[in-house]
Parts: C-alpha cells; structure tokens; sequence
C-alpha cells in the first residue's frame, strides 16, 4: 500500500512538471535538461535564468530541485521576446561613402560624431546644456548661430556671441506654465520653417521619444543632421516605453539614416530579457536624400569615439543591432583589435595627462625642497 502511494505521488508529480515543461517549450528558444529519476521524486530543469527578474526558488537537494505533493514547478519568463528583438533592428547603422566623419566637441562627454557636412549648416538647435557647452562652443567658432534651450538651468556656464540661450525645454506639446515646447513652436518662432540646412543635438534624458514623436516629419526634414542621447533602452520590456520607442525610432528612419553609434558609458550595458543592451546611446542621423548608405562594416567604438566618462574603458558595442555586416572575413580581426584600441584611447590618454601633471607637481616640490637645502646648507653653525 505504501509503494503504491508513493508511486501516485511520483506519478502526479511528474504530470505537473511534464504540464509545466509543455506550456515552456512553444515558446522559449533556449535549451532544456529535464532529468526524471525513477525511484525518488527528483527532477532538475536546467535553462538560462534571468537576472533582472529572479524567481523564489524551491527547496534544494544535492541532486537538484526536490518535488513534492505541496510544491509548485517554478516556470520561468519566456526570454528575448520578440518585441524586443524589433525594436532594437530598428538601431541598425549604415555606412556611407558620401562623407566622411569627424569629431566636435571634446574628447569625453559632450562631444560628438558627425559628417564633415559643417559648411552646409547654418545654425544649431541645441537641447539640453546642464555646464557642458564645449559642442555649441566648437560649432558657434566654425561660424553657426546656437539656439541652446535648457529649462533645468538658469544660464550656460559662460556667454559667447554666437550662443542664443532660452530657459525652455522641449516636449510633446507646448506647455507655457512648465517652460516647454515643440520643436516645431521653436522653428517656427526663430522664423526658421523654410529652413533645410539645420542642425539638430539632443540630450534631454528621456524626453527625446515624446518631442520626436510629437515633431511633424517636415519639421525633422529642416535638419542636415541629428546627434542626440537615446536613454534608458532598458526599460525596452516596459509595452508602452517600448511603443513610445518604436514610434519615435520609425519617424526619424523614414527620413534619416544611422550612421553611427556608440555607447555612453556612464550607463552599464547589461542583459534585459537575454538581449545584451546599452542604456544610453548617442546615435547620428543624417538626411538620407544627402548620402548613399551601405550595409555596416564597422566595428564600434571607432577612432572618433571617446569614453564619456574617461576614468574608464569605453563600452564594446559587439553586439546585435550594431555588428558589421558588410566586412569582409579576412578584415573583421584587425578590424575589432582597432575597436579594442579606441575603447582604450580615452582612459589612456588622460591617464598620461594625469601622470604628467603629477610629474610635474613632483618637479616643483623638489625644487622647493632643493632650494631649502640649499638655504640650510649656507647656515654657518656658530
């Protein structure tokens, strides 16, 4: 009688885990190790688990996951969804021919990749300042009018001719009381809407998907060039970030091409549903009627590219969306080694620059000190 009800437990056990593995198998893609042994109630489930949404895991033997009469089987989340999946395609970068690239700004946070298409701009549409101007600053000496609007400051670091400073931000929709605005309100009042030879930055810490998604497609069209920040990708799992992500990505890829990229890498770059994403990019856009765009053969970061935050390695975007697809087999090793470098280039060369002060530093100490023994040194002892 006692073996019988043993087995039926066994039995119903096994059920449940067969019930369980069956509502797991239509739609997860990663590898499974179901382990049934006869004669205990021990069955293991080995897949890869998520780590940014833990389960409770149940009582542990040394052999595996112990079942029982009152346990339930633990089912893990499905992982890489394919919403996400398609909405990260929508980040795949081109190449061009057309132009070639160029840094402005300075080499760590706030500078940025563009095309050597400066003498068709005329004037920049800066969003977001905080106390970094050094971008508007390299774009206002190369002769361009910076209209810089920022809401969350009083005034930029320092003044120049060229800078047009607004305490406003930009939005979905126009809201006086709070300081903000379309981007189309303010074209429209510079007297700008005939304009095809702008320039557009924005680093607005999340506000860039409702101001892009709210823009009309002929006001994008004004501008030459977009360079801007994409923030907090990893909120990709959230339905209506993701929708507000898609939108925004889709209107600006019907008019411009992605031409480069690269990973801000004051935010980590971590694992969301099993797809690797960065959390910050800062992407470059250009008019796709300007240039002919190729499939991607190039490994980011690039030579152009600098760490934003320079006390680290820059982040390696080895990854889908962002993997060349137009190299060459034989060039695709020198190819990463060169990446490889210009992560490193950042931290390198400020590192020199700190070793040199210090050097210095050093030098005008012991000189100090040179001179004090020298001083004692003519002390004639009485």
């Amino acid at each position: 009688m006692g073996d019988n009800h043993s087995l039926g437990l066994r039995v119903r056990a096994a059920r449940r885990f067969l019930r369980a593995l069956l509502t797991i198998l239509p739609i997860s893609p990663l590898p499974m190790l179901c382990y049934l042994r006869t004669g205990r109630s021990i069955m293991v489930l080995l897949t890869l688990g998520r780590r940014d949404r833990p389960f409770t895991q149940p009582p542990q033997t040394r052999f595996g996951t112990k079942m029982s009469t009152d346990e339930t089987v633990p089912v893990p989340t499905p992982l890489r969804t394919p919403e996400i999946f398609e909405a990260l395609s929508l980040l795949t970068p081109y190449d061009t021919s057309s132009m070639t690239k160029i840094r402005v700004g300075p080499n760590h946070d706030g500078g940025y990749v563009m095309f050597d298409d400066i003498n068709n701009i005329s004037d920049l549409y800066s969003y977001g300042i905080g106390g970094q101007v050094e971008f508007e600053e390299a774009m206002g000496l190369m002769g361009k009018s910076c209209f810089m609007y920022d809401h969350t400051i009083s005034a930029p670091p320092y003044a120049k001719p060229y800078f047009k400073y607004f305490h406003e931000g930009i939005a979905g929709r126009d809201t006086p009381d709070q300081n903000l605005f379309t981007l189309e309100f303010h074209v429209n009042r510079n007297g700008h809407q005939k304009r095809n030879d702008l320039l557009l930055k924005l680093d607005v810490e999340g506000a860039e998907y409702d101001a892009i998604n709210a823009c009309a497609p002929n006001t994008l069209k004004q501008f030459r060039q977009i360079v801007m920040e994409l923030h907090w990708l990893s909120r990709l799992t959230d339905s209506q970030f993701r929708r507000d992500f898609i939108s925004a990505i889709n209107k600006l890829n019907e008019s411009f091409t992605l031409c480069h990229v690269h990973s801000n890498n004051c935010a980590p770059v971590m694992f969301v549903d099993g797809h690797i994403i960065a959390d910050v990019l800062e992407l470059t856009f250009i008019r796709s009627d300007l240039i002919e765009a190729q499939p991607s053969a190039t490994v980011y970061p690039t030579e152009f590219d600098h760490a934003n935050a320079w006390w680290r390695q820059d982040n390696l975007l080895w990854f889908y969306p962002f993997l060349p697809v137009g190299m060459p087999h034989n060039e695709a090793p020198e190819a990463f080694r060169r990446s490889l470098r210009a992560s490193e280039q950042t931290l390198k060369s400020y590192t020199i620059q700190r070793l040199k002060n210090h050097k210095n530093r050093l030098a005008i100490e012991m000189n100090d000190i040179d001179e004090r023994v020298g001083a004692l040194s003519d002390i004639t002892p009485q």
